[in-house]
């Protein structure tokens, strides 16, 4: 019986490049003229071309005058965290004046 490896290897490569995706939590999206959208991350935009990492289709780089659309979605905000206490440690001790 003959194993299928070149199935399991291509979803394992599809299950990896989407976990392992450019920018985790971050899709820009792409919008052609002709309707296609690709997810991903845009690398760099120049006046007549744009690269962009996509998710399913690798690196890109596209004209200008191929995208009607770029849509950018801002970086996740760095988790707030709460501001230092300047109080002095609680302790049992008794208090040396």
């Amino acid at each position: 019986m003959k194993r299928k490896t070149g199935y399991w290897r291509m979803m394992t490569g599809l299950a990896m490049a989407l976990a392992c995706g450019p920018g985790v939590g971050r899709a820009d999206v792409l919008l052609g003229v002709n309707g296609e959208r690709f997810v991903g991350q845009v690398i760099e935009e120049q006046a007549d071309i744009v690269v962009f990492q996509s998710e399913l289709g690798g690196r890109l780089t596209v004209p200008r005058n191929r995208i009607r659309e770029i849509q950018h979605t801002p970086p996740a905000a760095a988790p707030s965290r709460p501001p230092l206490a300047l109080a002095a440690p609680a302790t049992n001790a008794p208090a040396l004046l």
